[in-house]
């Protein structure tokens, strides 16, 4: 083994390096998750209104249309996150599914 940049970046000898690709899923859920974590800490915000801001969060090149079908995989399979099958949303109070962080130490 040889030393990277400290001791968890260590790559054994004659290994290639690993290039790795995220889907548009996996970006939207860290976008989510910002969102979540952050400003609406606590609260559930609706499938509509994590889009919108998740395309503020990201660069310009993001199309509204791939940032729906991923926030669709999203709301299917929240994850770390907390689906509510309905309820208020905290940014524009229209009752629908919504998404909600979990907080540490919750189930």
């Amino acid at each position: 083994m040889r030393r990277v940049r400290g001791k968890h970046d260590a790559v054994p000898r004659g290994a290639r390096p690993v290039n790795l690709t995220y889907t548009t899923e996996e970006f939207i859920r860290r976008a989510v998750d910002g969102v979540l974590q952050g400003r609406y800490r606590g609260r559930a915000v609706c499938s509509s209104c994590l889009v919108g801001m998740a395309l503020e969060r990201l660069h310009i090149g993001w199309r509204r249309s791939e940032v729906e079908l991923a926030m669709g995989k999203v709301f299917k399979t929240p994850g770390a996150l907390s689906c509510m099958p309905i309820g208020p949303c905290a940014r524009c109070q229209r009752t629908m599914p919504c998404l909600e962080g979990r907080h540490v130490g919750d189930a």
